[in-house]
């Protein structure tokens, strides 16, 4: 299929959106990837959902805006300083790196000892704005999110793997090297697969395993992929994992995605931004918070807009951005 190209009056209301309405972190690296500025205001703004514990909080995980420092915010900021490119000058990577290794000590006693892994959140998260799904049982001393154990522990294990050599201590390398090698026995083997979301996670933490280490996942990670992904167009303005979800850059690994179903998601998002000039979430929260759900879906938007046109990017969908 010859990739189709991002028109210039979509890409205008794309960024009318993103410059106008978009939350901070969104707004300042689409300014850094898309407008050509630095990426000192993006990471700026990223030390603002930092707290001095080195923890990541206040809604950077834009569906629970729990103040206090958590393992799933903390991964995400992870990720968020994670992309950001080992190409700029000392004093941003020297900025970067202090905040990887800063959230990496906080993590550590934050790991469940029983679990050999980390709980996603904490039960003060009920207090604040939060969708239903991220409600602290009282009885299981746990959210559902908990059910899966690879959300968020593998990806925060790619992590410690990618930037070990900011914790050069015996200890640490010895907790890097038992806790990676239990999230690869915890998904080895395995047959059936009931998160998308912890599957993600484990695609990260496997960009980042040796060779032989990926070797004993990928047969899961294509069998989960085929289980969950839906390849159905017409079921993608529902809530569901497409493929897109899975690979967002063609040279990932494709874990037997099909092209034309990849071809076909980036045809889907085209149009959506065509459209709409934005990516809006497909999911709203209910229940107790849900007033505050129209401040979270504006926050969303920003995020799965950018997401888009990244992906796009990334496949050449996109023109001269």
């Amino acid at each position: 299929m010859v990739s189709r190209q991002l028109t210039t009056a979509a890409f205008g209301r794309v960024s009318d959106f993103m410059l106008s309405q978009a939350r901070d972190i969104e707004r300042h690296r689409f300014q850094w990837e898309f407008l050509k500025q630095s990426p000192h205001a993006y990471l700026e703004t990223l030390s603002k959902y930092q707290n001095p514990n080195g923890g990541f909080a206040y809604g950077i995980e834009s569906d629970f805006h729990l103040p206090l420092s958590t393992p799933m915010a903390t991964s995400v900021g992870l990720r968020y300083l994670h992309e950001i490119p080992n190409t700029y000058d000392p004093e941003i990577l020297a900025t970067k790196h202090l905040m990887i290794e800063n959230a990496l000590h906080w993590l550590i006693p934050s790991f469940d000892i029983d679990r050999r892994g980390w709980k996603a959140v904490r039960p003060e998260v009920n207090d604040y704005p939060h969708a239903p799904w991220w409600s602290w049982d009282l009885a299981t001393k746990q959210t559902v999110i908990d059910n899966s154990w690879g959300n968020p522990s593998a990806e925060l294990m790619a992590y410690y793997i990618q930037y070990r050599d900011l914790l050069p201590e015996n200890q640490y390398q010895d907790f890097i090297n038992a806790t990676t090698d239990y999230a690869l026995r915890q998904i080895e083997g395995k047959t059936e697969f009931q998160s998308e979301h912890e599957i993600y996670c484990y695609l990260r933490l496997f960009k980042v395993l040796s060779p032989d280490q990926q070797i004993r996942i990928n047969t899961e990670l294509s069998t989960a992929i085929r289980q969950l992904m839906v390849t159905d167009p017409a079921q993608w303005e529902k809530y569901v994992p497409m493929p897109l979800h899975f690979i967002q850059h063609p040279s990932d690994n494709h874990f037997e995605i099909p092209q034309d179903s990849i071809d076909r998601n980036l045809n889907f998002l085209l149009d959506q931004l065509e459209l709409e000039g934005k990516i809006t979430p497909t999911w709203e929260w209910g229940g107790e918070y849900a007033s505050f759900w129209e401040t979270a879906k504006t926050h969303w938007t920003g995020v799965l807009t950018l997401r888009a046109i990244k992906t796009l990017r990334n496949f050449d969908w996109l023109g001269n951005y």
